[in-house]
């Protein structure tokens, strides 16, 4: 008999209503980067759900329902959003115009992150996909499996959910336009294990 274990709850699906959202979450990102001459919009400085957008609120309010049965699927119940949020933070990916990528990491401080499409940009194979990788850590080394990551396809206004312990990597984007997502950390401390 054969057990598996230690399986990896993702979710990646759309988030209702975002049509009705992105241009402005956009057309937002995209301003507060000019002001800031950055490339990217880091938590310590940009905190996202700090701006007066309705369409932020919207996507806090989205991603903590997500959050919601996120947690209500492994086995946890959870009474309001969760008690800490942390800090959000826009990305924008663009060949030859600052940041193409993000290295590998882990969110070793969040129970799970979370990453929403704003824009995927230009659909090309792999151009920009988010590599998750196996998180047990022997599957990683050249003498197990090669297959040990999956590639997540950005989507324009899908949610990526998925535990801060796992590691991961944004491979080169290749596009002209830019490919904008929002990401955050999720810690909770009100939580009760369902009995």
């Amino acid at each position: 008999m054969i057990e598996h274990r230690w399986a990896t709850p993702i979710s990646y699906q759309p988030v209702a209503g975002w049509a009705d959202h992105v241009l402005d979450l956009k057309a937002a990102i995209m301003a507060e980067r000019a002001r800031s001459e950055q490339g990217n919009l880091d938590g310590n400085s940009h905190n996202v759900w700090d701006w007066p957008h309705p369409s932020v609120t919207w996507l806090r309010e989205g991603m903590s329902e997500a959050a919601r049965l996120y947690l209500g699927e492994r086995g946890a119940a959870i009474d309001s959003i969760p008690s800490y949020w942390g800090r959000a933070w826009g990305n924008v990916l663009q060949s030859g115009r600052g940041f193409s990528y993000h290295s590998l990491h882990a969110h070793h401080e969040a129970d799970f992150f979370a990453v929403f499409y704003v824009d995927a940009g230009e659909a090309e194979e792999a151009s920009g996909a988010l590599a998750l990788m196996d998180p047990r850590f022997l599957n990683n080394t050249h003498l197990m499996n090669r297959e040990n990551r999956v590639l997540i396809q950005p989507r324009t206004g899908w949610l990526l959910l998925a535990p801060g312990y796992v590691w991961h990597e944004v491979l080169h984007y290749h596009g002209q336009q830019p490919r904008i997502s929002i990401a955050c950390n999720y810690q909770y401390s009100l939580l009760r294990i369902k009995d």
